[in-house]
């Protein structure tokens, strides 16, 4: 992450000069873990966290490579927003399929499944399964360096 804050760096102007090449915009999950939840008859149940393998780490890396390059003097940040990024599924098996494909470095362990599978079927088949992961999205404008 570190050699492509560098080549944002490079390639953007910095802030105030008439060439300005505009602001840095990342998207990140922030470290928390996801949640399973099932949401049927108005309200939210949460079946469980997704237990997260070397993705949790990777997300923690970039986090501290955007504090250094801050640190450093390399950008400065603009805005920041805390969101939940939601994955929507008409079943279980229907998300469990999807993440098959595009989530293939997390687990959702045996009992959260279950325990989604319980919820399911408590809601009498008017639900929808929900993965939950906290997000961030960071604006950032380039400094030059000289003002280090």
């Amino acid at each position: 992450m570190g050699h492509a804050l560098e080549k944002a760096h490079h390639l953007l102007a910095p802030r105030g000069e008439p060439a300005s090449g505009g602001e840095l915009v990342e998207m990140h999950f922030n470290g928390r873990r996801p949640q399973l939840e099932v949401h049927g008859d108005g309200r939210v149940f949460v079946a469980g966290e997704v237990t997260r393998d070397d993705n949790f780490e990777e997300h923690r890396e970039v986090s501290m490579a955007l504090a250094q390059a801050i640190s450093e003097g390399l950008f400065e940040p603009v805005s920041q927003q805390i969101y939940d990024y939601l994955i929507y599924a008409d079943s279980l098996a229907s998300l469990l399929e999807w993440r098959k494909e595009n989530a293939k470095r997390s687990v959702i362990e045996d009992h959260v499944i279950q325990e989604a599978e319980r919820l399911v079927l408590a809601s009498a088949g008017s639900s929808t399964v929900v993965l939950r992961q906290p997000s961030r999205l960071s604006r950032l404008s380039r400094l030059s360096r000289l003002a280090l």
